[in-house]
């Protein structure tokens, strides 16, 4: 890593302090797909290495949200899922029932290989293995999961997919979803927004 691990804890930590005295945490916002290749690659490299890195967690504000679009026939869609999202639905009930916690989630689920339609079976024992590591309480996401509050939460991700994301609201399978997807503070991190073209120490100095 050409910026350097100790570059890196320095300026974070720097960051840390001029959010004490100003008030102002930089906003990390993310939004990604629970199995989209390149948001496994990018969860497993850059952004876990950011979140570890000293003093991060607490200098920044981080905001998760999921790529959700409705489909042709009005089901939730999402990448490489099953109509009506059902991996991206335990995410979301997982961040809302402990979001201090989902960083931790986000690692477990992202180290696991991505999932094809022979695998979907192994959609809640992933879920509830992620929870047991991240301290989740899982009889919470599993209600969350099997109740009207993982619609809900769908539906509100969708809303925000749809107004952030415009150009990739479209339905229809093999349709883009442009994600990962950071912005910091506003500002929109990649080239066309490709988050996972953009270095290591590039999304240090932003911050």
């Amino acid at each position: 890593m050409a910026f350097g691990a100790q570059n890196a804890a320095t300026l974070i930590a720097f960051v840390g302090c001029v959010a004490l005295v100003s008030g102002h945490s930089p906003v990390f916002d993310y939004t990604f797909a629970a199995n989209c290749p390149v948001c496994k690659k990018f969860g497993n490299g850059t952004l876990k290495e950011l979140y570890q890195a000293d003093g991060f967690a607490k200098a920044v504000d981080f905001e998760v949200h999921a790529a959700v679009r409705l489909g042709t026939h009005g089901q939730f869609e999402c990448v490489l899922e099953m109509p009506g999202c059902p991996m991206t639905k335990y995410m979301l009930c997982a961040l809302e029932s402990s979001p201090a916690n989902i960083m931790e989630y986000l690692n477990c689920w992202n180290e696991y290989p991505v999932m094809y339609p022979l695998d979907y079976f192994k959609t809640a024992p992933r879920a509830e293995a992620c929870a047991q590591r991240a301290n989740m309480d899982w009889e919470t996401i599993s209600a969350c999961w099997n109740g009207s509050q993982g619609h809900e939460l769908l539906q509100k991700e969708t809303n925000y997919f749809t107004e952030r994301f415009p150009e990739f609201a479209h339905p229809g399978m093999g349709k883009p979803f442009g994600v990962p997807h950071v912005f910091i503070d506003s500002t929109e991190m990649g080239p066309k927004g490709w988050a996972e073209k953009v270095e290591y120490g590039d999304y240090v100095k932003m911050l």
